[in-house]
């Protein structure tokens, strides 16, 4: 029987279901063989002569899964399977058209719309099931907080979107949401695939989307604007930065060197220009971030603080070290262009230059005194890196 259904052979399954005692057949094994094997006149067949197969031996999850249920649900007393728990499936594989004929067709108290709007639809991306089931329910005994964590926890976005865009956010508890938005990890492989990193960069976009319309639809007294910054300097998130600066009383943002570091920390260049740019330079450890922005090759930074702030207040040789360090040429040329060369440790800037190959900045320090330089250093590392041309 097995073998018949999945070779879509009808004519053997017809006369083996006449001539032989139907319980020495598993039915339920071959429904599913034949849902696997894509054999719908066979799964026709077998529902349409319910007078001859007892339909409560059929898996009817597992046709619902392959997507013969519309069809099933037509053929077979409803009385024989339980309908809530095929509706439950079907909001969970996100199978609109047949959640909708359910909807339709099938006694609504049979239906748990509840269960399905907190349990299932979080799981899924179908915003117009959740809209389907959203006007067939009493919105005020829906826990739209729980769905939106929910939603959170597996990394939707669009129906944490919708919720957000499309219902009454006196019903939402904005702070919770804030949170549990933030809390979306991009980098999960239960929200993205680790190899695509379009789909990542997406989520993180729309996750500072959606922190963006919290902030434009309730009254930031009642967010926690610290844990906000935070995830800010985490992500570079500029734009959600200049709106929060616009829109409240800056003794309420805690935007000190401890944020500072964060945003270094995760390489945002972006936000430390800002700071650096609209902060008193009094409130950020400039010694500190001058030899950070150098090793991150934050040019940008680099000229504003020098160009801002008394160069007493930096060491411009840990400075230099810092981008020689994580070879930012850029810095380093600037920095031989700008400072006092005889505050360097020229050791340092030969040896990183006959390693990486830059030709001009030796030729830019040869005219200095190099008479306590170690020359045999200089050397192994043009050698050790194939530079011959600097051995020369």
């Amino acid at each position: 029987m097995d073998h018949a259904c999945m070779s879509a052979k009808l004519d053997t399954v017809e006369w083996l279901i006449e001539n032989f005692d139907i319980k020495l057949f598993d039915i339920k094994e071959a429904m599913n063989k034949a849902c696997i094997g894509g054999k719908l006149e066979i799964v026709k067949w077998l529902l349409e002569n319910c007078d001859k197969v007892d339909p409560t031996c059929f898996d009817l999850q597992s046709i619902w899964q392959k997507k013969y249920n519309k069809m099933a649900l037509e053929n077979v007393d409803q009385s024989s399977f339980t309908m809530n728990e095929a509706f439950q499936i079907g909001c969970k594989n996100e199978q609109q058209p047949v959640v909708r004929w359910m909807i339709e067709n099938v006694p609504i108290e049979l239906l748990n719309i509840s269960n399905a709007l907190h349990t299932v639809c979080p799981r899924n991306t179908n915003n117009e099931i959740v809209q389907m089931l959203l006007q067939h329910i009493d919105v005020s005994k829906v826990y739209i907080d729980l769905i939106i964590r929910e939603a959170c926890n597996h990394g939707n976005i669009a129906i944490t979107k919708y919720f957000l865009n499309m219902t009454d956010v006196s019903m939402i508890d904005m702070n919770q949401a804030m949170t549990n938005i933030l809390s979306i990890d991009v980098s999960s492989d239960s929200y993205s695939d680790e190899n695509e990193d379009e789909d990542t960069l997406s989520i993180d976009e729309e996750k500072q989307q959606l922190a963006m319309t919290i902030i434009q639809k309730t009254t930031l007294s009642v967010l926690n604007i610290d844990e906000l910054i935070i995830e800010i300097c985490k992500n570079g998130w500029l734009e959600l930065l200049q709106l929060l600066w616009l829109n409240n009383d800056h003794s309420n943002m805690s935007i000190d060197q401890s944020t500072i570091d964060i945003a270094c920390e995760y390489g945002r260049e972006n936000i430390v220009l800002w700071a650096v740019n609209n902060l008193g330079l009094n409130m950020i450890n400039v010694k500190a971030l001058m030899t950070e922005s150098c090793g991150f090759g934050w040019l940008a930074i680099v000229k504003k603080i020098w160009t801002t702030v008394e160069h007493g207040q930096f060491d411009i040789k840990s400075a230099m070290n810092g981008g020689c360090s994580y070879g930012r040429v850029e810095v380093v040329t600037w920095l031989l262009q700008n400072a006092d060369n005889n505050l360097f440790d020229i050791n340092v800037i030969i040896e990183t230059s006959c390693r990486n190959g830059w030709i001009d900045i030796i030729k830019h320090i040869l005219p200095l005194d190099l008479s306590a330089c170690n020359a045999t250093a200089a050397i192994t590392a043009a050698c050790t890196t194939g530079n011959v041309e600097f051995v020369q």
